[in-house]
């Protein structure tokens, strides 16, 4: 019994000097899903850009953080904006809690993580290694065959795929202009919902084609939630490599849920994807 209290005392004594209990989940360079501000400005100071993104609802509201000290991250706030709600990264600097780095190769995630829960091959370039009971997310380099980037996220229960279909042009009308400079091109525009029904899972799809008119390349802008009447704008870089010379645009969205559906990570992971890697503003810094 005395052994048994001095053994209780000292692994006690232990946790108050560690600073408490540690936070569920994986760590990303220390961070924690749910990490107060204060956590995460001690951990990463000032971020270099801050974008706020308004998706008609509170719940939608979109907030993230990019620093680039460490190499390239992207944190996004919770929608009420008092603590961490996902962390992505593309630096070699930000540790998981089990030693797992950008750079190292597939077969480590492997042998540390366990077999994928689902891997996501739909990306010509990237395999998604999704551990969803773990809230972790490996994107893996299909050339180099090791990790590209890492993403943590609340853990949930294996998300299903939403599926997207295609809106008349007269439901969401969608008003977009080329712009180029130099050998970027980006596509800006507006999409506007004039039905009398909120959308959910909105996203504007551009189908690049060729000479002979043949699509060789289809990329898209993530928008979110539209109300009725309501307008997003957005702008997706289009790739300079994928030999195309004209385009066309489509507006898709997701099955309508009753009510605000919760936060989707796959979603999540899009949206900051598009924001760390195409951002021309956050990328002439690095």
């Amino acid at each position: 019994m005395r052994i048994t209290r001095k053994l209780g005392f000292a692994f006690m004594l232990c946790i108050l000097l560690s600073g408490g209990v540690q936070a569920a989940g994986p760590s990303l360079g220390g961070l924690h899903v749910s990490d107060s501000l204060d956590t995460l400005f001690n951990a990463m100071r000032t971020p270099e850009l801050i974008r706020a993104r308004r998706m008609n609802g509170p719940q939608l509201d979109h907030v993230s953080m990019l620093f680039n000290r460490q190499g390239a991250v992207i944190v996004a706030l919770a929608h009420y904006g008092d603590k961490v709600e996902t962390v992505l990264t593309e630096s070699k600097s930000m540790v998981t809690n089990d030693g797992l780095k950008v750079g190292d190769p597939r077969t480590l995630v492997i042998s540390k993580r366990g077999q994928p829960e689902e891997i996501d091959d739909s990306d010509p370039l990237v395999t998604e290694y999704w551990y969803w009971s773990q809230g972790i997310n490996f994107g893996i380099n299909k050339k180099q065959d090791s990790i590209e980037n890492i993403f943590i996220f609340p853990a949930s229960k294996p998300a299903e795929r939403i599926e997207h279909v295609a809106l008349p042009e007269s439901r969401v009308p969608v008003s977009c202009s080329l712009i180029k400079n130099g050998r970027n091109a980006y596509l800006v525009g507006t999409a506007t919902n004039k039905h009398a029904v909120p959308l959910y899972g909105v996203r504007v799809g551009i189908t690049l084609r060729n000479e002979r008119n043949l699509p060789v390349d289809v990329v898209f802008s993530e928008i979110g939630g539209l109300l009725p009447n309501a307008s997003m704008p957005f702008k997706v870089s289009l790739p300079s490599s994928s030999g195309w010379n004209s385009y066309s645009v489509s507006i898709q969205s997701s099955a309508l849920p009753e009510g605000i559906a919760p936060p989707n990570p796959r979603a999540y992971y899009v949206n900051m994807k598009q924001a760390l890697f195409k951002d021309e503003t956050f990328l002439t810094k690095r």
